[in-house]
């Protein structure tokens, strides 16, 4: 009993200590509270006083003058009021207008910090089965919109070197030459194109960058029963970035987005397919193919600015919903020509590849490069 009686004190001295800490706390706060409110009173009380003083100068001057019938040049005291009221109008007006601009920033920062987690992870196989390789995403957000393009195609471009090293190019001032290349990947039911080039030619910078726009959707996307004549959804520039949005007679839905880095001697241009776009909701519903590309241009030393090496780094998808998945090969394979119905089903994947190589390398003839 008398153990139990100590150990019934000793709480309650424990939660009476505590009870006067938090008094004590409080206490302290109040003071604290009490002398600033001390502070500021005489503060402006100082204020108070100082204006008096100002107003009396003031007065005794215009008294002054009044005697000496002397020209009036100083404001009237109503018209330095309306002045001073329209400052704090002004003031205030600004003030609410930065509130409302900081709190936009605070959700813009929000949007682009989600946005970043989940468009952050680089791969090296790019397949429909990573997450970064398909989500990739715009918002409607106009600010957090544009930022999202210019960090798709700023990643891009600063990868460049590392993925043309992963594809088997040498340096680019080797004297070494590389094979044009074009195979396929089946895993899954599914497929992922790559095509490798390197080529040299006689052409300037300026020129060789103005054919690569010109052919951006006939050649470089490589976009399946693709027309001049197609209306535009979208065609928009915005800094070095520039969006195309279309539907193919097929009813493929192309969302690409292009951007173009230039330096002295060398003009990377960098191409993504953007498959989950706020702005565009038609690509949720109609198939795609995610598309990635480089394209790297160099001047070649000591030839005056007059020829060219050229390389090519792309990656393809075969065509899929976003709500439905992959479509078959031998319906994906109608896009671009090739019939696969009379072909038995293990010689479809070899046949596809064979006749699209065939298809490809008449299309780049036709195009030069």
């Amino acid at each position: 009993m008398m153990m139990a009686d100590v150990v019934l004190d000793v709480d309650l001295l424990e939660k009476c200590d505590r009870k006067l800490r938090r008094r004590e706390y409080f206490k302290h706060n109040k003071r604290l509270h009490r002398q600033q409110d001390r502070e500021e009173r005489e503060s402006l009380l100082r204020e108070v006083q100082e204006l008096k003083q100002k107003i009396q100068r003031f007065s005794q001057r215009a008294v002054a003058r009044e005697s000496n019938e002397e020209t009036t040049t100083m404001l009237s005291w109503r018209d330095m009021a309306l002045a001073l009221g329209d400052g704090f109008r002004t003031t205030a007006a600004q003030h609410e207008a930065l509130k409302a601009q900081v709190a936009e920033y605070k959700v813009l920062r929000a949007m682009m910090q989600a946005w970043v987690a989940t468009n952050a992870a680089v791969t090296t196989r790019l397949d429909g089965n990573v997450a970064t390789w398909r989500d990739t995403t715009l918002m409607v957000h106009p600010a957090s919109r544009q930022l999202g393009k210019e960090w798709i195609m700023k990643r891009m471009y600063h990868h460049t070197d590392e993925w043309f090293q992963f594809h088997g190019f040498p340096a680019i001032d080797a004297n070494e030459t590389v094979d044009r290349y074009l195979d396929f990947e089946f895993a899954d039911g599914e497929y992922i194109g790559i095509y490798r080039d390197q080529v040299e030619i006689d052409s300037t910078l300026d020129d060789c960058v103005e054919y690569m726009h010109a052919t951006m959707l006939t050649l470089r996307c490589y976009i399946p029963q693709y027309s001049p004549s197609i209306p535009m959804l979208l065609d928009q520039e915005a800094g070095n970035t520039r969006q195309y949005v279309l539907v193919t007679p097929s009813n493929e839905y192309v969302n690409v987005l292009t951007g173009e880095f230039r330096t002295k001697n060398r003009c990377v241009i960098v191409i993504r397919q953007i498959v989950d776009d706020e702005a565009c909701v038609g690509g949720r519903h109609q198939r795609q193919r995610s598309r990635m590309q480089w394209l790297d241009i160099h001047e070649i030393p000591g030839s005056n600015g007059r020829r060219l090496k050229f390389r090519i780094a792309t990656h393809m998808s075969q065509s899929f919903t976003p709500e439905d998945g992959v479509i078959p090969l031998e319906v994906d394979a109608l896009d671009f020509g090739i019939s696969l119905t009379t072909c038995p089903e293990y010689l479809q994947e070899s046949r596809f590849k064979s006749t699209f190589q065939r298809n490809l390398s008449q299309s780049i003839t036709d195009h030069a490069y």
